[in-house]
């Protein structure tokens, strides 16, 4: 990846995350990754989205139903397949839920190319929760320095 992708793509990190202090975790990540990755997606679609009622008007039920899919915070991808990376200040037993579902909603529309790891980054993790997360198959990485 060249130095002006990273750079575009570390900006991006800072612009789509849920919160900013999410998308300064993510633009660490992205920095500190550039060269494990070909590429990175933010905020990307997975799973189904919530379907209107009958009658309802066409262009807004597809509106409804893109904008309530979950998303994914950060996707890497690698020739062997895409890391689901999900940034929270601290990782909790919810936050590897969530991961952990979004590794089951990228089946459910088939995503190219499949899921080979799912990590949950934060500057900081609730105490038993490493253990909780290997037991899961979900990498963790901490930022502790991270100052926003």
């Amino acid at each position: 990846m060249t130095p002006e992708r990273v750079a575009y793509l570390v900006e991006l990190a800072r612009e789509t995350g849920s919160t900013p202090l999410e998308s300064a975790i993510a633009a660490a990540f992205v920095e500190r990754h550039a060269a494990d990755y070909e590429d990175f997606d933010f905020q990307k679609r997975v799973g189904h989205g919530q379907q209107l009622p009958a009658g309802t008007d066409p262009k807004m039920a597809v509106g409804w139903y893109h904008a309530t899919r979950r998303r994914v915070d950060l996707v890497g991808y690698t020739a062997a397949g895409s890391t689901l990376i999900e940034a929270k200040d601290v990782v909790t037993w919810a936050a590897l839920r969530q991961a952990g579902e979004y590794r089951d909603l990228w089946a459910v529309i088939p995503q190219i190319p499949p899921v080979t790891a799912v990590i949950v980054i934060g500057r900081s993790i609730e105490a038993g929760i490493a253990q909780r997360a290997a037991d899961l198959n979900i990498q963790v990485e901490l930022f502790p320095d991270l100052a926003v």
